[in-house]
């Protein structure tokens, strides 16, 4: 791998430059704070001075419109989204339409790229939830709702697409029976509330507390109203089979209360050897009531913060959010938060301070639920976004992250932890650029992000979905190998290891005489990941052209 450094290394490895002042008084990627003994003694050595790292290991995620064009989508992939959110709020034929422009494009991209690039695609479906009908005003303009005035709420079908400012259709037959007067009703998010005044048995008389406009179709919350959901349903499962039919890597899950429709659909995936993360969307007090349930039970969770506004006081949101973002760090499974911008082309300090919380809290993606195509200032404020995640990785107090994460780990027989709790610490006293694995599944990959290791992780492996499934955990950047199943596992190990980190020098942040550590197996099959090596990278360190075209 690399050449002896007396004959072809002009600048050896322990003379790499690792600070940004000439006079070593301040280190690169705030080296002295992240590594400080106390959170006081963190803060106090944090520099503005300080460069941040070079690449971003917080994933973005996208929110897909369905006018989306080629061009946009490539705006995207350059800003680096890691996964499309396409909300299925459109017909199954425009999703398609969509699906196949978002790949078409991608498949381009990867071309320019000279690299497969793994774009994760995730369908966001809706659950069983509460909704009112149609507006009957031929234009379906919104309608006001002013604070102080009554209006009712029905369950009768015949007024389902004849909904007013005095009578609102609601499709939840059993919501008289769940209502008490006093009760709050959030519409379409809390964008109008309503309190019950009287309750009958198809008809609940309100009174308007706040303002707004109301639209057709819009979302109902009931406030500390447990609502009954039921099991995943014949209309569902054909969503789910056409999230399959287009070989999605994700489905979101909305309206989750509890673990029962995550396991009765990874079941089902599970008898038909599908592949298919399930990621559950976090937007209501009965889920969090039983979080511990689902966050054992998903593949990923998504906190909706927007419906948890409507839910719960807006003082207590962020405690909910810095509560479950730790909890699913502690048991190892990514996190995704929702991000909105006020105005684009210049964040606002709070926002700035919101993604910075985020980081330090242990997100491991921000999904962009906007998505202003024709607005080239949007494109503008991704870009910043991105330089704000690398300054927010760099000043993690990396010291009590690490060990807090190995402290709550309940220990396994399986050696797999050991060796990746031990290729992190590593990574840290050698302040090593990146961390190459080879790797089938995926799965060791997903385990070292568990211990957030500072430096990027480049995972090169095979299976293109497993490559694209990754694309949710923070600090993977998945690398596909094509190549032929040979006889010679080393020589394979070997050519994984140089494209790795040839992948690493294009992309700026491996440099000449820059450690790398990497983890590969002893064997070809799945499970056998038990090897760590310390390397320097080399000037020679480049992927050969294969006569079979591999690579």
């Amino acid at each position: 791998m690399s050449q002896p450094a007396a004959a072809y290394c002009p600048k050896l490895p322990w003379m790499v430059d690792f600070y940004t002042s000439a006079d070593g008084k301040i280190h690169n990627q705030q080296l002295k704070a992240a590594f400080a003994r106390t959170y006081i003694d963190h803060l106090c050595h944090l520099s503005p001075e300080s460069v941040a790292a070079k690449h971003r290991t917080t994933q973005m995620v996208f929110t897909i419109p369905e006018n989306i064009t080629v061009s946009a989508i490539d705006e995207l992939l350059i800003a680096g989204m890691s996964m499309a959110r396409i909300p299925m709020t459109i017909s199954k034929d425009k999703c398609m339409e969509t699906i196949n422009r978002l790949r078409h494009t991608c498949d381009r991209f990867s071309k320019k790229l000279g690299r497969l690039y793994p774009l994760a695609i995730a369908l966001e479906f809706r659950g069983t939830e509460i909704r009112t009908g149609n507006l009957q005003n031929a234009n379906k303009k919104p309608i006001r709702l002013e604070k102080g005035r009554e209006t009712k709420i029905t369950t009768d079908p015949s007024f389902e697409n004849l909904v007013t400012p005095e009578l609102i259709y609601v499709d939840y037959q059993k919501i008289s029976k769940l209502v008490q007067p006093g009760d709050k009703l959030l519409l379409d998010n809390g964008k109008v509330t309503l309190s019950a005044l009287e309750v009958a048995e198809e008809m609940i008389k309100c009174i308007v507390d706040k303002t707004g406009d109301l639209n057709s179709n819009v979302a109902v919350t009931l406030v500390n109203a447990p609502v009954e959901v039921e099991e995943i349903g014949d209309e569902y499962m054909k969503n789910i089979e056409f999230a399959l039919e287009m070989q999605a890597d994700a489905v979101i899950m909305t309206t989750i209360v509890d673990e029962r429709n995550i396991r009765l659909l990874q079941e089902k995936l599970q008898d038909e050897e599908r592949k298919m993360l399930v990621i559950a969307k976090i937007g209501n007090s009965q889920a969090l009531e039983n979080f511990d349930d689902i966050v054992k039970t998903a593949d990923g969770i998504f906190v909706g913060s927007t419906e948890l506004i409507g839910e719960l006081p807006r003082e207590k949101i962020f405690l909910v959010q810095k509560s479950l973002i730790a909890r699913c760090n502690k048991v190892g499974k990514p996190v995704m938060c929702s991000l909105e911008v006020a105005e684009y082309g210049a964040l606002s300090e709070a926002e700035i301070t919101k993604i910075v919380s985020f980081i330090d809290d242990g997100v491991d993606c921000f999904v962009l639920t906007q998505c202003d195509i024709d607005n080239n200032l949007y494109y503008e404020t991704i870009r910043q976004i991105n330089m704000i995640c690398r300054e927010g990785e760099s000043a993690a107090h990396q010291r009590r992250i690490f060990s807090e994460l190995t402290d709550c780990f309940v220990w396994s027989a399986e050696p797999i932890y050991s060796l990746a709790i031990s290729v992190v610490e590593s990574s840290f006293k050698c302040n090593a650029a990146a961390i190459v694995i080879v790797t089938r599944t995926g799965r060791c990959a997903k385990i070292l992000s568990r211990f957030r290791p500072r430096c990027p992780i480049i995972a090169v492996i095979k299976l293109e979905q497993n490559a694209k499934q990754l694309q949710i955990y923070r600090g993977i950047t998945p690398i596909i190998f094509i190549s032929k199943y040979g006889s010679d596992w080393n020589a394979e190990v070997e050519a994984r290891v140089q494209l790795g980190i040839t992948f690493g020098k294009l992309s700026g942040f491996i440099r000449m005489g820059d450690i790398v550590i990497v983890v590969c197996g002893s064997k070809r099959s799945s499970g056998f990941t038990n090897t760590m090596k310390i390397v320097f990278a080399s000037e020679f360190d480049a992927v050969k052209a294969s006569e079979d075209g591999d690579h």
